[in-house]
């Protein structure tokens, strides 16, 4: 009887694809070149890099300083290579930077315009009152309409004038609400409509705001906003009771007690 051949399995070798025949790592590698690639070309090509400033403005601003403000903000150190890239910019970082170290900028607005230029908007501050915190010419600066301080005064002009009592203030500080000062210069067009030209406003400590006309006239009003209406209502119909020829010997007027106005002649 024949024995059976015990048929012997043949072994393979598997032969070892090359690394980048490997399907992962072939992946990463593709991968990590489109990374590369993307990188450069968004943050180190020539063509997306910022070679333009232009500006849109309302009002004085000064091109070269805000330009200045501006190309600090957009070079940037990418791995230690400089790059201006348009992509790597925040408009509104470079907004917030402009209006903290240019208090005569009331609104800005950076556009980014493909691929290499920015566009700054930008409207500057108008004075509306001169502010001074105490009286004397030099301790007076401009304010805009919205309260906000912002610049040293050109020519003394004395038309809408504030002192307050030895407030010190900041550029691009709020000193004052936006309600209140409209509130002070409606009283101011009010008051000259009886005739009487204002030389300024004193707002005090106490509660209390002080309106001398340029004949040394005094006219109390309270601080409290809600109070002005009535109590200007109350000055007009004050003034309109004094004859003419007696105004001018008028040293103060007192409304701050209701319908009870107190007025001293001379």
């Amino acid at each position: 009887m024949k024995k059976a051949k015990k048929l012997r399995k043949k072994h393979r070798i598997k032969k070892k694809k090359p690394i980048l025949e490997n399907n992962f790592f072939g992946g990463f590698f593709i991968f990590l070149f489109l990374i590369l690639g993307s990188t450069y070309l968004f943050v180190f090509h020539p063509f997306f890099q910022v070679d333009s400033i232009s500006f849109t403005k309302k009002g004085d601003i000064d091109e070269d300083l805000l330009s200045k403000i501006i190309d600090k903000q957009i070079e940037k150190n990418w791995f230690f290579l400089d790059s201006k890239s348009i992509f790597l910019i925040s408009g509104k970082d470079i907004e917030k930077n402009i209006t903290e170290e240019v208090s005569l900028i009331e609104d800005i607005e950076v556009i980014k315009s493909f691929p290499s230029e920015i566009i700054i908007r930008g409207k500057s501050r108008t004075p509306f009152a001169i502010w001074c915190s105490r009286e004397s010419e030099e301790y007076c600066h401009y304010v805009d309409r919205n309260g906000v301080l912002f610049s040293e005064i050109e020519i003394f002009i004395k038309d809408f004038v504030v002192y307050v009592e030895e407030k010190e203030a900041s550029f691009g500080e709020k000193i004052i609400s936006k309600d209140m000062i409209n509130s002070l210069y409606s009283m101011k067009e009010k008051i000259q409509k009886e005739g009487l030209n204002l030389s300024y406003f004193k707002i005090h400590d106490e509660r209390k705001i002080e309106a001398i006309t340029k004949k040394g006239m005094r006219i109390y009003f309270s601080k409290e906003q809600e109070k002005m209406e009535a109590e200007m209502a109350n000055f007009n119909i004050t003034i309109n009771s004094i004859e003419e020829e007696d105004r001018n010997n008028i040293d103060y007027i007192d409304l701050r007690f209701g319908d009870r106005i107190f007025y001293y002649k001379r």
